[in-house]
């Protein structure tokens, strides 16, 4: 069936992405609950009931409810045991029927609208007919008890698969063509349609997805609502009506149902936001995955800022060929850029709007949590490495020049290695009420080299003349006072419980979790040279394995290098003007940086190094 977002084109994506999620938490239940809360027509919980999942199913239109009660809920094959006590044969007898003139005919044809107000042309006339007649023999064989609700659904569903096919619109049916076309020339045939087996005991909804949500549970909420202000009741009025068959007001050109009740929120700009964000809030699952485009009526940046306040984001792209329901609409691009936003939802906390709270209360018992500025600056280490800093290291204390923290960001793209910037880090473990005075800020300005940038961490706050002086001239510094430092490390879930409580215990675990990757070689500090450093998106897509700075004026020229990668050895191609490895694409696909669908993964690598020897542990 042509279907107004349907997902059949990106399943593949999708279920990529849900099995990089899974794999990332370490996620191996055997008996997983998904759920679709927007199923259309059902082809995403299609695809996962025949992967052995457990399915929820749900969506408000009619129609759709009795598609996906079929494909979801139907596991085994459909007998008609009634019908054939009585020797009928359901699609045999159903394809032969007499033409009937009921309501598709007299609504929806254009012998049946002739003369009319408003002639319509849905349908040629012999087909509006053969619906009429079918549907209402469905419907009489349920009256006198010859169906199941399975092979009522089974029925009805195969019907509107039939009659979709020789419609005569564009796709939707908030339209007719004025001619009818060659595929709606065809006499519609009832045809047996597949069953997926399965064990698990799915079921499917017919409700508002918002009020669902509060009286269901699972482990993967899948949630494709509508992107845009086409509403679906009117795009599909007609399967609606073909699957209630109740005789409905009708109004208009197109003769769309005069009731709207099912129209989704979700297709109204002032509601779409508070709609998704109600869902997300309510949920009662690990794993919510949002597909939407890049053109849908709520921003990317709004989808962001509502999943990062209920547990950790990511987002998926993929470009992805438009729908296009006729050739008479200007289209920018033939392509949209599919997104799918996952969210791995904290179920036992509860979020707050930061901006709501008083930072300062906080200060005091992060600035006691650290010993002395030496434990300050290594805790500063593993946060800048969580904020997106490379290659972050402590300086001796001993000739520090005042220069406490030394790290890199890499440039974009395929200068990732040339376009480098470097910052010089001081940190001050003071009390919260200590001013740091313009000299300070003077002083790290002073041993900065030319090009790069400063930062001056502190747990205290900053004079205003000191403010002035760190972006007064060229050399630029970054000031990060007590309460900018609190506010990020809650939005990173870097020692805070929301709604927040600060937690030595949860500053602790940040500690530990990221300290213990370097646990193992804690043993070769003194033998090797080892570096931390992001392998970015950058990187990957542009096919390279930048090497650390540190470790790259450790190479001698003269001496062949030893390469091994995950304790394999690797022949790679050293670029010496940028300063890596190239020819990696086989390495990063086999580890998982690069999917069968392109999806770039970027990892932590461990490099170590001694006389010519590297190696180097992605992990």
């Amino acid at each position: 069936m042509n279907y107004i977002g349907s997902k059949i084109s990106i399943l593949s994506f999708i279920d990529e992405t849900i099995e990089d999620v899974l794999k990332k938490n370490n996620y191996k239940k055997k008996n997983i609950c998904f759920c679709d809360l927007f199923s259309g027509t059902s082809s995403v919980g299609q695809y996962f009931k025949r992967k052995g999942y457990k399915i929820i199913s749900n969506d408000i239109q009619s129609y759709s409810y009795i598609i996906t009660n079929h494909f979801i809920k139907n596991n085994k094959k459909i007998k008609f045991t009634k019908l054939k006590e009585k020797n009928i044969e359901p699609f045999s007898y159903l394809n032969n029927l007499d033409y009937y003139k009921g309501f598709i005919y007299n609504n929806y044809s254009l012998g049946g609208t002739k003369g009319k107000e408003y002639e319509r042309s849905y349908f040629k006339d012999t087909n509006a007919m053969k619906i009429d007649a079918i549907r209402i023999q469905i419907e009489n064989w349920k009256k006198e008890n010859l169906l199941s609700e399975n092979e009522y659904d089974y029925l009805i569903t195969c019907l509107l698969e039939a009659a979709d096919k020789v419609a005569n619109t564009a796709s939707v049916y908030e339209a007719f063509l004025k001619k009818i076309k060659n595929s709606a020339l065809k006499d519609l045939v009832i045809e047996p349609l597949e069953i997926i087996t399965s064990t698990k005991n799915n079921i499917v909804y017919n409700e508002d997805a918002n009020t669902l949500i509060k009286k269901i549970k699972g482990d993967i909420l899948y949630l494709d609502p509508p992107y845009n202000t086409r509403k679906y009741d009117t795009n599909y009025h007609i399967l609606e009506t073909i699957a209630l068959y109740d005789n409905p007001l009708i109004k208009g050109k197109t003769g769309v149902r005069a009731d709207t009740s099912k129209r989704s929120r979700f297709c109204m700009k002032k509601e779409a936001l508070n709609a998704l964000e109600e869902i997300i809030k309510d949920a009662n699952f690990k794993y919510i995955l949002l597909s939407y485009n890049n053109e849908g009526i709520i921003s990317t940046k709004d989808i962001e800022n509502i999943m990062k306040k209920y547990g950790r984001y990511e987002k998926y792209t993929k470009r992805h060929k438009r729908f296009k329901a006729d050739n008479n609409r200007n289209y920018t691009t033939n392509y949209t850029i599919e997104y799918i936003h996952c969210l791995i939802k904290d179920r036992s906390e509860t979020t707050m709007d930061i901006k709501t709270t008083d930072i300062k209360k906080y200060i005091p018992a992060f600035t006691n949590f650290f010993e002395d500025g030496y434990k300050f600056e290594e805790f500063l280490k593993l946060y800048l490495e969580k904020i997106g800093l490379d290659e972050v290291s402590v300086t001796k204390r001993s000739k520090d020049g005042g220069i406490d923290l030394k790290a890199i960001r890499p440039g974009i793209g395929n200068f990732s290695t040339e376009d480098i910037v470097e910052y010089y880090i001081q940190a001050k473990r003071y009390k919260p009420n200590t001013t740091i005075p313009v000299t300070k800020i003077r002083e790290l300005k002073g041993v900065m080299p030319i090009g790069s940038k400063g930062m001056f961490i502190t747990t205290s706050k900053f004079s205003k003349p000191a403010i002035s002086e760190a972006c007064n001239d060229e050399r630029k510094v970054i000031l990060i006072d007590g309460k900018k430092l609190i506010e990020s490390c809650m939005d990173n879930k870097i020692g805070f419980v929301f709604t927040p409580i600060f937690s030595e215990e949860k500053l602790e675990e940040f500690i530990n979790k990221n300290t213990i990757k370097n646990e193992k070689m804690s043993k070769d500090k003194e033998k090797y040279l080892i570096v931390n450093k992001q392998i970015t998106k950058n990187d990957i897509r542009a096919k390279i394995l930048s090497i650390p700075g540190d470790i790259f004026k450790m190479i001698d020229n003269n001496k062949k290098i030893e390469l091994l990668i995950n304790n394999k050895k690797i022949d790679l191609n050293l670029v010496k003007d940028r300063k890596c490895f190239s020819g990696v694409t086989k390495i990063y696909k086999e580890l998982g940086l690069i999917t069968e669908n392109n999806i770039y993964n970027p990892k932590m690598a461990i490099w170590k190094y001694l006389d010519n020897k590297i190696e180097v542990t992605i992990i």
